[in-house]
């Protein structure tokens, strides 16, 4: 009894093998079984990538007038800004959409020192394309 127990244990064994070299190379169970994103390890994000997709995030207003505005410029001069800088950035992503359209549309100046420097640094930046 014993003996039959492992020729079925065995057969069963076989069968699995069998059923795994069937898999020829140029298939897509082939591909998928060895594909290198599964066994390369993710790039771990730091804390400064997570700020910035935050910030972008952020800047996606939901106003055409003002995404046009804010996302190239933190795509392209936000991390050459000094760090007193990228604060006002992200307090200037603080205020009213209507607040900014007022500035951007150069109707009003905000009352702060930093945020006016800064709506005048996008402005120009702007008018000089």
């Amino acid at each position: 009894m014993k003996d039959l127990y492992i020729r079925g244990h065995d057969a069963d064994h076989k069968r699995n093998r069998r059923s795994y070299s069937t898999i020829k190379p140029g298939s897509l169970k082939y591909r998928y079984n060895n594909a290198s994103f599964l066994q390369e390890s993710p790039r771990r994000m730091t804390s400064d990538d997570i700020n910035f997709k935050r910030l972008r995030w952020r800047s996606r207003r939901g106003m055409l007038e003002l995404d046009l505005l804010l996302l190239p410029f933190l795509e392209e001069v936000y991390k050459d800004l000094s760090n007193q800088e990228q604060q006002a950035y992200a307090k200037l992503l603080d205020q009213d959409d209507p607040d900014l359209l007022q500035w951007f549309s150069r109707k009003s100046l905000p009352a702060d020192a930093d945020l006016r420097r800064l709506v005048i640094m996008i402005l120009e930046r702007v008018q000089a394309k």
